[in-house]
C-alpha cells in the first residue's frame, strides 16, 4: 500500500488497562475517543499519516508501473501524470495514483478530456448507486450466499486479438438463492480488483453461460438495479469492452432482449453475439482457451473460481477502507453537488443529441420551464430531459407544457390505482409478468 513498507500503529490510551473502562471514563467527562492512527514513511510523499497521503491505494496496485509504459509506448506518460495532479486538485475527489490513472486513460483511448469524465462518472457512481457499491464486506452472510450461485472466473490465456475473457455462468439453478444486485455488486467487486492486478489489457471479452437460467431467474432482476448497472458499465468502468458473447442460449431470449434493450447504447448492442452452438464462439475465443468443462485446456470452471473467490476475501480489509474512501465529497464538489436523481431520473437518452435531431426545439424555452418546476413549492425537481419530453410531447407551447406536468404530477400523486404499490418483485407485478 505504501511505497517502504514501513508500517507502525499507535494507539493514545491513558486509563487502566480495560478498554471499557476506559470508553466509560471518556463518556462521563464527556472527552472525545482517542483515535487510532496508522503512520508511515513515505520518501514519495510530504504526509506521514495514512489518510492524508496522495499516495495511498484504496485497492492496492499488483501491477508494475513502468512495465505498462514500455508495453505500450504510445502511451503518453506525462499526460497520465498531468491528469493524477489535476484529480489531486479537485477537492472533491480522492487522490489516485498514477496506476489507477493509467487504466482509466488506456480504457478511454488515450484521450485525456475523456478520462476525466470516466473518472468523475465512476466515482459518483461508487457514491451514489448504493445497491452495487456498498457494504461490501465480502464476508456478510448476503454476499457469501451469493458466492455460491454465479461464477465470474477470467480465463488465464489471452485471445488472439490480445483480449482478456471472463466467462459468467450459474452454479446454482435455483432461482430463490438468486439475487440479482448481490451478483451484480460481487461481480463489479472483482473487477475493480482484477484490473488493479492484470494491468492494461487491448480489450476484454465477457461470455456468459445461460445454462440453468429460467424465466423466474429474469424475474428477480430489479429493473432500475438493471438500469444503474448498465449506465456503469457503459458509462464508467475503465476497461475496453470489446463483444458480449452468449453460450446455451436461452428459448426466452427474446424476454430477455426486451428488459435489457431499453438502457443498452447502440454500441453496446452491436457488439452483443448469440451463439446456438458452442463451436460459433471458437472464431472469437479458440477451443483450447476454454475451462475443460467446455472441452478445453484451462482448468475447470470450479478450480477457476476458487482463485477469484481466493483473490476477494484475501483483500477483505482493503475492500473495506476502499468502499469508504473511494467516493465523491459532493459538499466540495464545483459547482452544483449531484445526487442518484441526477444520475438515474430518467435521461437515458443524449440530451445534446436530441437537441440536434430537432432544431425545431428551443433550448431556451426548455430549461426557461425547468426553472419554473424548480420554482414551485408544491413540485419535486425535474431534470432538462424530463422536461424536454413533456415540451416536445405538447408541441413546443410553453404553456401547455406547464399544464401538463402539473396534470402528470397529480395524477401521479392522486391516482393510487396506477400509481402506488409499485414494487416489480412483489407476487402481483411477478405474475403480470408472466402473462
Amino acid at each position: 500500500m505504501i511505497n517502504d513498507d514501513i508500517t507502525y500503529t499507535t494507539t493514545q490510551s491513558c486509563y487502566g488497562e480495560k478498554r471499557e473502562d476506559f470508553l466509560q471514563f471518556l463518556e462521563r467527562f464527556q472527552l472525545l475517543t482517542p483515535v487510532q492512527r496508522q503512520w508511515f514513511f513515505d520518501k514519495g510523499c510530504n504526509y506521514h499519516h495514512r489518510l492524508e497521503c496522495s499516495n495511498l491505494h484504496m485497492l492496492s496496485i499488483d501491477f508494475d508501473l513502468t512495465e505498462q509504459y514500455a508495453r505500450f509506448p504510445k502511451v503518453k506518460v506525462e499526460d497520465v501524470q498531468k491528469i493524477v495532479a489535476w484529480v489531486h486538485d479537485q477537492p472533491h475527489m480522492p487522490n489516485l495514483s498514477e496506476a489507477e490513472v493509467l487504466l482509466f486513460y488506456f480504457a478511454c483511448k488515450c484521450s485525456t478530456e475523456v478520462t476525466k469524465q470516466v473518472i468523475d462518472k465512476n466515482l459518483t457512481c461508487h457514491t451514489h448507486i448504493e445497491e452495487l457499491f456498498s457494504n461490501l464486506n465480502v464476508q456478510s452472510q448476503e454476499i457469501q450466499r451469493i458466492i455460491n450461485v454465479a461464477a465470474i472466473v477470467p480465463l488465464s490465456t489471452l485471445t488472439p486479438q490480445g483480449y482478456r475473457v471472463f466467462l459468467v455462468k450459474l452454479l446454482d439453478f435455483d432461482p430463490s438463492n438468486y439475487d440479482f444486485a448481490e451478483r451484480v455488486k460481487l461481480d463489479l467487486l472483482f473487477l475493480d480488483i482484477f484490473i488493479r492486478k492484470d494491468g492494461l489489457q487491448k480489450g476484454y471479452l465477457v461470455v456468459f453461460d445461460q445454462a440453468g437460467s429460467t424465466l423466474r431467474h429474469l424475474s428477480r432482476i430489479n429493473v432500475t438495479v438493471l438500469k444503474k448497472a448498465f449506465y456503469y458499465f457503459q458509462e464508467a468502468l475503465p476497461i475496453q469492452l470489446k463483444g458480449v458473447h452468449f453460450i446455451n442460449v436461452v428459448p426466452f431470449l427474446d424476454k430477455f432482449l426486451a428488459l435489457c434493450t431499453p438502457f443498452m447504447k447502440k454500441e453496446l448492442f452491436d457488439i452483443l453475439h448469440f451463439h446456438n452452438k458452442l463451436e460459433d464462439l471458437f472464431q472469437y475465443v479458440p477451443l483450447n482457451l476454454l475451462p475443460k468443462d467446455y472441452g478445453g485446456s484451462e482448468a475447470g470452471v470450479k478450480q477457476l473460481y476458487e482463485r477469484s473467490c481466493g483473490m476477494i476475501i484475501s483483500k477483505h480489509q482493503e475492500i473495506i477502507e476502499h468502499e469508504k474512501l473511494y467516493r465523491i465529497d459532493e459538499k466540495l464538489r464545483p459547482g452544483k453537488p449531484k445526487n442518484a436523481t441526477d444520475l438515474f431520473g430518467i435521461q437515458d437518452f443524449d440530451l445534446a443529441e436530441q437537441y440536434a435531431r430537432f432544431p425545431k426545439v428551443k433550448v431556451e424555452d426548455v430549461q426557461k420551464i425547468v426553472a419554473w418546476v424548480h420554482n414551485q413549492p408544491h413540485m419535486p425537481n425535474l431534470s432538462e430531459a424530463e422536461v424536454l419530453l413533456f415540451y416536445f410531447a405538447c408541441k413546443c407551447s410553453t404553456e401547455v407544457t406547464k399544464q401538463v406536468i402539473d396534470k402528470n404530477l397529480t395524477w401521479h400523486t392522486h391516482v393510487e390505482e396506477l400509481f402506488s404499490d409499485l414494487n416489480v418483485q412483489s407476487p402481483q407485478f411477478q405474475r403480470a409478468i408472466n402473462i
